[in-house]
């Protein structure tokens, strides 16, 4: 393979022998290898259809690491263009003045997912739990590595999808993320916005009523939740309440007016 002057061969401008590995094996289950949002990310996503305009995704993030050697973590998950132009359209960064989010960030040009899960901690959370963090391969070692993360990939990541391959299975996790099976302390399945990524669905399948009610429940959740977590700073949990309240506002305009997106 060829060396870059700069870089090692593989991260940035080429791939890695095993990001092709693995890409050959999650090909075969349908998905595709996607653009990366810059020449020099290290985020490699495959990605197929859903339901709606949704899609499942698989994404490695190889570490840079010297002579060819690299250790990588991998996600799984389901991600929406809709969620994303929703955001976009009702532009619920301006609701967080001390957002972390970079101005060179918004508007987004990626889809953002709905929920996403770490594949190693489904292995943790396995009857019996497979003890594995991250995945290792070097240029020599690439397929025997994209074996092993194939076997792991179809015993404890597909199972997951099949949890989430409906809009109703995805909005019943999306209420119920908080109590999704745990065997460890590590966090489960994530979304940055459970209640709204919920009653974005609810909207979508054209159940307006339903969505609406979606946001105030989850409203009522993440402002019971607030004041748990900030029991001991009244300025912090007021200013996350109001934070929470824009974003919903905005959403409630945006299912109120029943018009699309």
């Amino acid at each position: 393979m060829k060396k870059t002057k700069t870089r090692s061969p593989w991260d940035g401008h080429q791939l890695h022998p095993v990001v092709l590995a693995i890409g050959r094996r999650v090909e075969r289950r349908g998905f595709e290898l996607q653009d990366r949002l810059a020449e020099e990310s290290w985020h490699f996503r495959w990605t197929k259809p859903a339901f709606d305009e949704g899609e499942f995704f698989v994404e490695i993030s190889p570490n840079k690491s010297p002579k060819g050697a690299v250790d990588f973590s991998t996600d799984l998950g389901i991600e929406s263009w809709r969620y994303t132009e929703t955001e976009n359209a009702l532009k619920t960064w301006e609701c967080d003045q001390q957002s972390i989010i970079a101005a060179e960030l918004v508007p987004f040009q990626f889809p953002l997912s709905l929920v996403r899960i770490a594949l190693h901690w489904l292995m943790l959370n396995a009857d019996p739990p497979v003890r594995r963090l991250t995945w290792s391969a070097t240029l020599d070692t690439a397929e025997r590595c994209a074996d092993e993360f194939a076997e792991e990939f179809e015993r404890y990541g597909l199972p997951f999808f099949d949890q989430v391959s409906t809009r109703e299975k995805l909005i019943d996790l999306l209420r119920n993320i908080d109590a999704y099976p745990k065997k460890t302390a590590v966090p489960g399945p994530r979304s940055p916005e459970p209640s709204l990524c919920a009653a974005l669905l609810l909207y979508c399948a054209g159940d307006v009523g339903a969505a609406l009610r979606e946001l105030d429940a989850g409203f009522q959740h993440d402002a019971a939740r607030y004041k748990r977590t900030w029991a001991n700073d009244r300025l912090a949990c007021e200013a996350a309440i109001r934070v929470r309240q824009c974003k919903i506002d905005r959403y409630r305009q945006l299912f109120g007016s029943n018009r699309g997106i």
